[in-house]
């Protein structure tokens, strides 16, 4: 691991650490108990080089759009990656993101996404109809595969 946050550029930016809870550190003030710090930011790009990539895991309390907009070389040169992505619109808008641009700039680069539903324990596909049907949701988990490049095969497939 490395001491490090992923975002858009580098340099330096204020994460702030949840008094309760790791898993909710942010670079969004979460509640008035997180304590600021100072800590280095890179790309993915950056990071990671040239580098052959397949899998991307995003789970950033919001500041989603941020690694995405960091990772524009990966997802260039890496036709195959898949992106898991948490989606939460109240944590994207709190980090001041659009979740509907998230999930325009997703499709833009020829993903499909689907909606991985925890409680039925299904994978859904979301169309271009309903993307604004995920904008409302609480908060989910999304795949996103380009077409050829799936991890499993839907019911439309068999």
């Amino acid at each position: 691991p490395l001491r490090k946050a992923v975002s858009d550029k580098p340099g330096m930016l204020t994460l702030y650490l949840d008094a309760l809870q790791s898993t909710l550190h942010s670079v969004t003030r979460r509640g008035k108990d997180a304590s600021p710090i100072m800590c280095e930011a890179v790309t993915l790009d950056e990071c990671l080089g040239g580098s052959k990539v397949d899998v991307v895991k995003i789970d950033v309390e919001g500041a989603e759009m941020a690694v995405l907009q960091g990772m524009q070389r990966i997802v260039s040169e890496n036709p195959g990656v898949k992106i898991f992505c948490e989606f939460v619109p109240q944590s994207l808008v709190a980090a001041g993101a659009s979740p509907m641009a998230l999930l325009d700039v997703l499709t833009a680069q020829a993903f499909t996404i689907y909606k991985i539903d925890e409680h039925s324990r299904d994978v859904v596909h979301i169309s271009a109809n309903n993307k604004s049907e995920l904008v409302t949701d609480k908060g989910c988990y999304l795949l996103c595969v380009r077409e050829g490049n799936s991890l499993f095969v839907t019911q439309e497939q068999k």
